[in-house]
């Protein structure tokens, strides 16, 4: 009796831990379809979840514009967001915890590769497509590029960094705004269709922020797990399955180059 007692306290305590049990809600931006985003960063997960021994989440939204809601409601544990989301995130609780090492961010624009296109007068009053009005390179940095040289444009927002390319190699659109990094991504033979018509000044990229609500134990191990993850042949493997270089720490101030232009804005 009194076994049978122990075992179904013990199955109970099992229980509520497993209820009470935190999961970390990891938010990224939505650069690319949900599909795609899943495939990528759920190898960094599991490796995160291993070394932590916690549950963490993956989650998206649908279009930049809900993701930047998404933070303002603070529905984030880490987010993998642009450099002016995060700088707005500041006052919201978050804080960087790693950048890239020796990459910068710079939005561009592309057309297909055979387009007549040859400069940005050439689209002057022409649909431009852009991933959404506050990406950051991909939209403001471009559209700031069109403005200094006095050329109108009518945005065209498709939500996501892919259904720009997508719309542009379709023909939809004549050219679109996006970043080096994710055209870096494409597949070889959408890549092939397109071509770089101009690119912006260069910024800090994307960091992987950290809610300050986390206990600094749980920052600690993931903070040691993502700048040691070029390390080894697991973690290269991994970084290069998410586009990213080599990760370090990185500090707040790391992003005064970004604070600079949203002042001007």
């Amino acid at each position: 009796m009194k076994l049978c007692i122990l075992i179904f306290l013990v199955i109970i305590t099992k229980s509520v831990l497993a209820a009470d049990e935190k999961v970390y809600k990891f938010g990224i931006a939505p650069q690319q379809s949900a599909t795609t985003l899943i495939e990528a960063w759920l190898p960094l997960i599991k490796k995160m979840e291993k070394d932590c021994r916690c549950k963490i989440e993956f989650i998206t939204a649908p279009s930049i514009s809900e993701f930047e809601d998404n933070i303002a409601k603070n529905q984030y544990d880490l987010i993998y967001l642009n450099p002016m989301h995060f700088v707005n995130s500041i006052k919201l609780g978050y804080t960087s915890l790693v950048r890239e090492e020796g990459r910068k961010l710079k939005g561009i624009v592309v057309v297909k590769k055979n387009s007549q296109i040859k400069s940005l007068e050439d689209l002057r009053n022409k649909r431009i497509g852009f991933p959404g009005e506050t990406a950051f390179a991909a939209t403001i940095l471009v559209q700031k590029k069109f403005e200094k040289q006095n050329i109108e444009i009518v945005p065209v927002y498709v939500k996501s960094h892919d259904s720009v390319f997508q719309n542009v190699i379709s023909g939809l659109l004549l050219a679109g705004g996006a970043i080096n990094r994710t055209f870096d991504g494409l597949p070889a033979e959408d890549r092939d269709k397109l071509r770089v018509l101009e690119s912006t000044d260069e910024v800090t990229p994307h960091p992987i922020a950290i809610n300050n609500e986390i206990p600094k134990s749980i920052k600690d191990i993931f903070l040691a797990t993502l700048t040691g993850l070029h390390k080894s042949e697991e973690g290269k493997k991994i970084l290069e399955k998410i586009q990213l270089k080599t990760l370090v720490n990185a500090k707040d101030t790391d992003w005064d180059d970004v604070r600079k232009i949203m002042d001007k804005k």
